[in-house]
């Protein structure tokens, strides 16, 4: 019993830290779109 909810406990953790970081990134991801954008701007007008 203590093996097979060890087996359990990374497949439980794995998802949501990967679906935690993958959030992050995309997070980041937007807010340096908008920052790319908005230089733009100003380095184009």
């Amino acid at each position: 019993m203590p093996k097979q909810g060890y087996a359990l406990e990374p497949q439980g953790i794995e998802p949501l830290f990967i679906d935690a970081f993958f959030l992050h990134f995309w997070e980041n991801r937007r807010i340096f779109l908008h920052f790319w954008s908005s230089l733009w701007e100003v380095a184009v007008s």
